[in-house]
């Protein structure tokens, strides 16, 4: 799950329906469990996860995702 917060907590404020966030090198079910775990905690609201390879296969795969009602505390 931390390399999603950190990738939400680096986004420039609030987010809307047209910002994205991108990880690369995780699995799907991971960015969906951990979006999950920060949505049942009220730290992101609705959300939505789509794959796009970036490559020929065996390249790792970025997972492209959109907060809706983005929240994340910042605890620094």
């Amino acid at each position: 799950m931390a390399p999603i917060l950190k990738a939400l907590k680096e986004a420039e404020g609030p987010m809307l329906v047209r910002d994205v966030v991108q990880v690369t090198g995780i699995p799907r079910p991971r960015v969906s469990g951990a979006l999950a775990r920060l949505h049942s905690r009220g730290l992101v609201g609705r959300y939505k996860v789509e794959e796009q390879r970036l490559g020929p296969s065996g390249h790792p795969t970025t997972y492209r995702f959109w907060c809706y009602q983005f929240i994340v505390e910042n605890d620094e």
